[in-house]
């Protein structure tokens, strides 16, 4: 096989959950985000494969959430059920479009080199890579009801590794030098936005 060949070979998206695919890069970013960033960035996968991404992360997500409603014996459950798949998967999926776009213009203020699909790449793969720790943690923090506490330290476990995860996964697309840029910015935004609904609702939100 030439050399030309073997590149063109390498540069294949592989769909399958087996070695290179998306499982084992999903179990690879827990010890070796940055890696594993690198991965999936190197596949260039298409708007459809990105689509099934955000879906699946979505889906892992509602999931966590479904469980945590049978666990803690939830009223008209499947009402519940239909309304957590709508916001889980469809809303969230959305959402992170948004996400996505607002991230692209902010790196790109920053010297940012990632294109528009690339950053949907960094943004959906953090959401998928992440998942596994949300879904725990939202299970945790569903077990854990008795105490309001260790329920919030759990949701807020999850929520820290898709911080995590975010950071890592845009900054290896924009091919910044640390994820902590990326960290203090995002935690600029937030506080701005958190901010301006505090004023508009007149209290804290």
């Amino acid at each position: 096989m030439s050399a030309e060949s073997s590149i063109e070979v390498e540069k294949q998206p592989s769909s399958r959950l087996g070695e290179g695919g998306v499982f084992w890069r999903v179990l690879r970013a827990h010890w070796d985000m940055k890696g594993a960033t690198r991965a999936m960035l190197a596949t260039e996968p298409s708007e459809a494969r990105l689509l099934a991404l955000i879906i699946l992360a979505g889906l892992i997500y509602f999931t966590g959430q479904t469980a945590t409603l049978i666990l803690s014996g939830a009223e008209e459950l499947q009402a519940r059920v239909g309304a957590e798949f709508v916001s889980g998967v469809l809303m969230r999926g959305l959402a992170f479009y948004g996400v996505a776009a607002l991230t692209g213009l902010i790196a790109r203020a920053f010297g940012g080199a990632a294109s528009w699909r690339e950053t949907r790449t960094a943004v959906f793969w953090a959401a998928l890579a992440s998942s596994p720790v949300v879904f725990a943690a939202t299970l945790g923090a569903g077990a854990l009801t008795g105490s309001a506490e260790l329920a919030l330290a759990a949701e807020m476990a999850g929520q820290a590794f898709f911080g995590y995860a975010f950071c890592v996964a845009v900054a290896q697309a924009n091919k910044f030098r640390t994820a902590w840029g990326v960290f203090g910015v995002t935690a600029a935004v937030l506080a701005v936005m958190f901010g301006g609904l505090s004023l508009l609702f007149g209290g804290p939100v």
